[in-house]
């Protein structure tokens, strides 16, 4: 899929390889592909198909070999604050803050004040209201992917990239941190791209789904048959299971 004028993000032609021994290794080959302001979309893939590589040159981590990224049809090149990656540590907040405040230092220092009621608004959106005076070291697994989570939002991004950000969770929790998610994406208006290789997560959050294979290339790339079902039958629900599974093992 080639970038368009309606994108706020495209990828042409994006081809990343490392150093294996004596020789490289491709982990993504030639990507070319859009995505629309507001879009949530799930990156589906097995494990080491190069997802984290890709969302890290989207956001200007890493370069990519050959290739461009470009944001509103204009190439970028370096990090700026309308991409945010959240990666999947636990440790990415600064022990001696508090939830506020590693919250509020996403936010330009000249914009403290006039932000300080979009943190009142994320502290309540993602259920941290009474925990905003903690430390990490007192908060559960869920609470530190809740915080990391508020700060990446108040710098007030247009593109969130999210690698694999609930995967360490357990069940329950997971299931209400993404929740608790999709009604942010959609207060916020922002374009999401989640990289995961569960295949029910994928199928539970977005509302279009990119499957790339083990040698680093694009597969599949369809609007998400489950997008908007709160009460999939189970049927399709399986279906769709074995058919995203059969993909994403098969290579």
């Amino acid at each position: 899929m080639n970038h368009d004028h309606d994108s706020i993000l495209s990828l042409k032609g994006i081809s990343k390889s490392y150093p294996s021994g004596s020789t490289s290794h491709e982990v993504l080959s030639n990507i070319s592909i859009s995505f629309k302001k507001g879009e949530f979309t799930v990156i589906l893939g097995p494990s080491g198909c190069g997802k984290s590589t890709l969302l890290k040159i989207i956001s200007s981590m890493i370069n990519p070999d050959s290739g461009e990224v470009y944001i509103s049809n204009t190439p970028v090149y370096a990090p700026d604050r309308k991409r945010i990656l959240m990666l999947q540590d636990d440790n990415q907040l600064f022990p001696w803050l508090t939830v506020k405040k590693n919250i509020l230092f996403a936010v330009h220092s000249s914009q403290r004040e006039r932000r300080s009621c979009n943190i009142q608004n994320l502290l309540k959106l993602t259920g941290l209201e009474k925990y905003k005076d903690y430390y990490p070291h007192q908060l559960s697994g869920g609470m530190k992917k809740r915080t990391a989570l508020a700060r990446a939002l108040a710098g007030n991004p247009e593109i969130l990239l999210l690698d694999e950000p609930f995967g360490s969770l357990d069940e329950g929790i997971r299931k209400a941190l993404q929740q608790s998610f999709i009604r942010i994406w959609k207060e916020y208006n922002l374009t999401v791209l989640l990289v995961t290789h569960d295949i029910r997560e994928a199928l539970t959050s977005g509302q279009r789904i990119v499957v790339m294979d083990a040698e680093g290339s694009i597969v599949c790339d369809e609007e998400n048959p489950m997008a908007g079902k709160t009460n999939p039958r189970e049927e399709e629900f399986f279906n769709l299971y074995k058919r995203y599974y059969k993909l994403i093992s098969s290579f």
